[in-house]
C-alpha cells in the first residue's frame, strides 16, 4: 500500500533545522573539512554570508498569466492572455497527490523531515566541488531550489541582469546562501507552503512555468486532475525541461525513460504500489498539446479592443507609477473583466467587413464604437481592417492603428468630424435660451466678417479677422430657415449664422464638458470652421460616441471605460479602474430639445442626409451625419436611450474622395456607406438593448414663447435695437437700404414685421430707409450747371458727371444722357450720373492726306 507524503514526526523538521544550523556553523569554523585549505575557504564564505545575508526570504508573488475576459451571453470568455511566463499559480489542494509525491520522490525524498538542507550531503558536495575546482555535485533540496528560483525571479522582476546571473552562478558562496536562506524558509513556512510555491515557480519548458500551466499545455487538463503517468512525466522534466518536454517528438523516448525512472523512485519510497507502478510504466506517453494564445494579435475580431485595454492599463496610475511598471503589472496574474459584448462585437465585425471588404483594395476603411448610455461601458469597438503590429501604412487589408480610439490608446490621429460636430453649436444655442423654431440666415453663399463673432477665449475677444465666404453642400434655395430645419438639412451657413449670436469659447466648453478632445491629445482650441466640422479638430469614433451618449443621458456625461473590474488572481487585490464616472454637464431640457432636431435628422420621412440609417425597429433613434470636404471622411453618430454608436467611414490617408469609383461597395459610393453600416450595427444593438421613447422636450426650447414684434418703423437704428432687445429679441441691420416714405436713415421696416408674432430670442432683421422714391427729372439738353442746380433743388444728394465726345457742336457742354433715365423711379439718395458732351478732336493734316491717298477713286 502506498504511503502518504507527510512528515514522519512533528519534531523532525525542527530537529533537522537545529542540526542543519549547527552543521553550517561547524562548516563555518572549518571543522567539517578534510583539509585545512578547504576548511578555510568554506569557513570564510560562510562567515561572510552569515554576517551579510538575512536568513529570511518571504514567498514572493510570482509572475503569472493575465487574462482579458469579455461577456458572451452570461458567460465570461477569455479573449487574450499576456505573460512573460505562462503560469497559473494554484493552491496545495489544487494539485494532484500524484504530482506532489512524484516531485518529492525524485527531487528530495527527505523533504518532509529535513530542515530545508540535507546538511551532510551538502557538506560532502561542497568539499568535492572545492577539491575539483568546479561545481559538479548538487545536493540541492526542494527548498534550496525554491530559494534559487525565487531570487532569480526577483531579479527578473527588478530588471537586474547582474543579480539574475548571480542567482544561478555555480559558486560555493551561492550554495551557502541557498542553504542559509532555505534554513530560514523552513523555519518560517510549512512544508505544504514550500512545496506549493516550488510547484508553481518551476520552469516546465518553453514559456511554461508551474504545474497548472504545464498540465494545461501538455495534457489539456488541470494540476488537480493529473494522472499518475502524467504527474511522473512532469516531475521528471524538472531537471531539464527542454530535454524531456513531450511537445517535441524527438524527446518522447527519453521523456518516457525519465518518467519511468520517476515512477521507480515513487515505488522505492512507498508512494505507489507495484501494480500502480507497472500499469503506469506500461502506459505510452500521450500528450494533448494545448497552446495558450498570447497578446492581442491572436484575439481575432476583438484585437483592437484588446489593444485598447492594454493601452488603458499602461495609461492608468492604478497599475503603477510608470509605463514600465504598469506593463510589468500586466504579467502579474490580472483577471481583467471588460465591458465588451462579444455577441454584438461579432455582428458589428461581420457588418464592417461586409460593407468594406478588407481584401478588395478599397482605399476606404471603417471603424465603429458603441458605449452604454449612463455608464460609459464600451460595448463595441470594431473596424474592417485586420490587426497587425507590422502592417504597412498603405495597406488596405490590415493596420496597427485603432481607428476607433485616440492616439494614446491606438495610434490614430483622428478624422475631421464634418457636420456631426454641429451638435455642440446646437447644444450651446439651446443652452443660451434660443429655440429650434428660431429662423436664421441660410443663403447658399454667405460672406462673414470674423470680427462679428465673439470668442472670449481669445486675447481680443474676437474669433479672428478678415472675411470668408461659406457655401452649403446643397443649395436649398432658402434665405432663412428654422434651426431645426438647418439641423435636419445640415446647412453650413445657417449654423455659422447661429455661431454669430453665440460665443465660440462657450461652444468649445460645451464640447469639452462632453469629453471631446482632439485625437492627438492637444487642446481642442476651436476656430470658426470647426463649427461645421471642417477645421483643425480631428476626433475619434469612441470620443464622439461618448459625447452623444451625454445627450441620450439627459445631459450627464459618463467617461468611457473598457473595464468592469480588474482583480489580481494571486493576491485578491481589486484595482481602482474608475467604474462609472459620470457628471451633469447640460440640463435635461437642453438635451431633450436637441434630440427633437436630431431625431428628425434620422427620421425615415424627414431626414435627408442619412437615408437608410434608421433601423425602424420600434426603438427611437436620433443622430447627426458628418461629411468632410469631398467626402474623404464620413460619419454617422447616433443614439437610443440605451446605447450611443459612432461610425466612421473614410480614407485614413485623407486622399480619396467618397465619390471616387474606387470607394464603391455593393453598388454604393463610399460617402453613403456610413448610413448602411450604422443601420446594421444599430439594428443588432436594438435587439439586445431595446430603447424607449425619448423624453418630451419643453415647448420653450422647441417652439419658443411667441411675443409680438414691436413696431420700430421711423425710429433710429440704435433706438430700434434697444426696443427690440427689451422685448426679448436680438437684431441685425440689413446691409442694403430701401426707398420708403420714411425719412432717410430711419427704420423702414423689420422682418418679421412689427405687430406680427415671433419666438422670443429670435433675431429680427432691421432695414433702414433710403428716403422716399421720386421720378428722375428730365435734364437732357441743359447745361451742366443748369442740370446740377435742378437736381440739387429737387433734393438729390448724390450726383456725379462724366464726359463723352460729340460731333454736334450744339451738344457741347450740355447733358447728353442720364442714369437713371428721365421718368424712372428712384430715391433722392440714389446715385445719379450725368453724361456731358465735349467737342470731338479735329483730324490732323497728315491724317487727311493719308486718307486721300488711300481713296480708291484717287489717281
Amino acid at each position: 500500500m502506498a504511503k502518504t507524503s507527510e512528515p514522519t514526526s512533528k519534531f523532525g523538521p525542527f530537529l533537522s533545522f537545529l542540526g542543519g544550523s549547527v552543521a553550517l556553523g561547524i562548516m563555518a569554523a572549518g571543522i567539517a573539512t578534510p583539509g585545512v585549505a578547504v576548511a578555510d575557504i568554506i569557513a570564510s564564505d560562510a562567515v561572510n554570508l552569515a554576517s551579510s545575508v538575512s536568513a529570511e526570504l518571504p514567498l514572493i508573488t510570482l509572475q503569472s498569466r493575465s487574462t482579458i475576459y469579455a461577456k458572451q451571453g452570461d458567460d465570461w470568455v477569455s479573449i487574450a492572455n499576456f505573460y512573460n511566463k505562462n503560469r497559473i499559480p494554484v493552491t496545495y489542494d489544487e494539485i494532484s497527490q500524484y504530482a506532489k509525491d512524484a516531485v518529492v520522490a525524485v527531487e528530495n525524498p527527505s523533504f518532509w523531515d529535513d530542515s530545508g538542507v540535507n546538511v551532510w550531503a551538502a557538506a560532502r558536495a561542497l568539499v568535492q566541488n572545492q577539491v575539483t575546482g568546479s561545481i559538479a555535485s548538487g545536493a540541492s533540496t526542494i527548498t534550496m531550489q525554491l530559494v534559487k528560483n525565487q531570487v532569480q525571479e526577483q531579479a527578473q522582476n527588478a530588471g537586474d541582469e547582474e543579480a539574475e546571473e548571480a542567482a544561478t552562478e555555480q559558486t560555493i558562496t551561492r550554495k551557502l546562501s541557498d542553504m542559509w536562506l532555505a534554513l530560514g524558509m523552513t523555519k518560517e513556512y510549512t512544508k505544504e507552503e514550500i512545496l506549493t510555491q516550488y510547484l508553481n515557480i518551476s520552469f516546465m519548458g518553453g514559456q511554461i512555468y508551474g504545474i497548472e500551466a504545464a498540465a494545461e499545455y501538455y495534457f489539456n487538463t488541470t494540476a488537480a486532475n493529473l494522472t499518475l503517468p502524467q504527474a511522473a512525466l512532469l516531475a521528471g522534466m524538472l531537471t531539464s525541461p527542454n530535454t524531456y518536454a513531450p511537445d517535441n517528438e524527438d524527446n518522447l523516448d527519453q521523456a518516457k525513460t525519465r518518467r519511468d525512472y520517476v515512477l521507480s523512485k515513487m515505488l522505492e519510497h512507498g508512494y505507489i504500489t507495484q501494480d500502480e507502478y507497472q500499469a503506469a510504466v506500461d502506459t505510452a506517453v500521450e500528450v494533448d498539446i494545448t497552446p495558450v494564445n498570447q497578446g492581442c494579435a491572436l484575439a481575432g475580431e476583438n484585437a483592437f479592443f484588446c489593444d485598447y485595454v492594454v493601452a488603458s492599463i499602461k495609461q492608468s496610475d492604478a497599475f503603477g507609477d510608470s509605463t514600465s511598471e504598469r506593463g510589468a503589472t500586466l504579467n502579474r496574474g490580472l483577471e481583467i473583466y471588460t465591458t465588451l459584448d462579444l455577441d454584438l462585437q461579432a455582428e458589428a465585425y461581420e457588418s464592417s467587413q461586409y460593407w468594406i471588404d478588407p481584401s478588395s483594395d478599397n482605399p476606404f476603411a471603417n471603424a465603429s464604437a458603441a458605449v452604454e448610455v449612463g455608464t460609459g461601458r464600451i460595448l463595441v469597438m470594431v473596424q474592417n481592417r485586420d490587426y497587425s503590429v507590422s502592417a504597412d501604412t498603405t495597406s488596405t487589408s490590415e493596420t496597427a492603428v485603432n481607428y476607433a480610439a485616440d492616439y494614446a490608446y491606438g495610434g490614430s490621429l483622428g478624422f475631421q468630424p464634418g457636420s456631426s460636430f454641429k451638435v455642440f453649436t446646437l447644444l450651446d444655442w439651446l443652452e443660451e435660451g434660443h429655440t429650434l423654431n428660431e429662423t436664421v440666415s441660410s443663403s447658399n453663399n454667405m460672406t462673414f466678417d470674423q470680427t462679428d463673432f465673439t470668442d472670449s477665449c481669445s486675447d481680443n475677444g474676437l474669433a479672428g479677422s478678415g472675411t470668408f465666404t461659406l457655401s452649403n453642400s446643397v443649395n436649398w434655395g432658402y434665405s432663412s430657415m428654422t434651426v431645426e430645419q438647418a439641423t435636419v438639412r445640415s446647412v453650413n451657413t445657417a449654423y455659422m449664422s447661429m455661431a454669430k449670436e453665440l460665443d465660440l469659447c462657450n461652444i468649445e466648453s460645451t464640447a469639452t464638458s462632453m469629453g471631446v478632445t482632439r485625437a492627438d491629445g492637444t487642446a481642442l482650441d476651436m476656430n470658426l470652421s470647426d463649427v461645421y466640422g471642417s477645421g483643425q479638430v480631428n476626433t475619434s469614433p469612441l470620443t464622439m460616441a461618448s459625447a452623444f451618449a451625454t445627450i441620450a443621458n439627459n445631459g450627464v456625461y459618463c467617461e468611457e471605460t473598457p473595464f468592469d473590474s480588474v482583480v489580481n488572481s494571486l493576491t485578491g487585490k481589486e484595482y481602482d479602474v474608475g467604474g462609472t464616472n459620470c457628471k451633469q454637464v447640460l440640463t435635461s431640457d437642453v438635451t431633450s430639445a436637441a434630440t427633437v432636431a436630431l431625431e428628425a435628422t434620422l427620421d425615415a420621412d424627414t431626414g435627408v442626409t442619412a437615408s437608410g440609417a434608421n433601423p425602424e425597429d420600434g426603438t427611437a433613434v436620433a443622430g447627426k451625419t458628418g461629411t468632410s470636404d469631398y467626402a474623404v471622411q464620413n460619419w454617422l453618430v447616433g443614439y437610443s436611450t440605451e446605447v450611443s454608436l459612432a461610425t466612421w467611414v473614410g480614407d485614413p490617408l485623407s486622399q480619396v474622395s467618397g465619390y471616387d469609383a474606387s470607394t464603391y461597395s455593393h453598388g454604393y459610393a463610399g460617402v453613403y456607406l456610413k448610413s448602411y453600416l450604422w443601420h446594421d450595427i444599430m439594428t443588432a444593438i436594438d435587439k439586445e438593448y431595446p430603447g424607449s421613447d425619448f423624453p418630451e422636450a419643453p415647448d420653450s426650447l422647441v417652439e419658443g414663447v411667441s411675443v409680438a414684434v414691436p413696431n420700430v418703423s421711423g425710429l433710429s437704428s440704435d433706438t430700434a435695437q434697444s426696443v427690440l432687445s427689451n422685448a426679448g429679441f436680438t437684431s441685425t441691420i440689413a446691409s442694403e437700404r430701401v426707398t420708403s416714405t420714411v425719412e432717410e436713415g430711419l427704420v423702414a421696416y423689420t422682418n418679421p414685421s412689427g405687430g406680427s408674432y415671433a419666438t422670443k430670442g429670435q433675431s429680427i432683421t432691421i432695414t433702414l430707409s433710403a428716403g422716399p422714391s421720386t421720378s428722375m427729372p428730365s435734364v437732357v439738353g441743359m447745361s451742366q450747371d443748369e442740370a446740377l442746380t435742378t437736381l440739387q433743388d429737387a433734393g438729390f444728394t448724390s450726383v456725379s458727371t462724366t464726359e463723352v465726345e460729340v460731333t454736334d457742336s450744339s451738344q457741347v457742354g450740355t447733358v447728353v444722357s442720364t442714369s437713371p433715365e428721365a421718368g424712372a423711379t428712384t430715391s433722392l439718395t440714389d446715385s445719379i450720373l450725368l453724361t456731358i458732351g465735349k467737342q470731338a478732336a479735329e483730324p490732323s493734316a497728315s491724317t487727311s492726306a493719308s486718307a486721300e491717298n488711300t481713296d480708291p477713286d484717287a489717281d
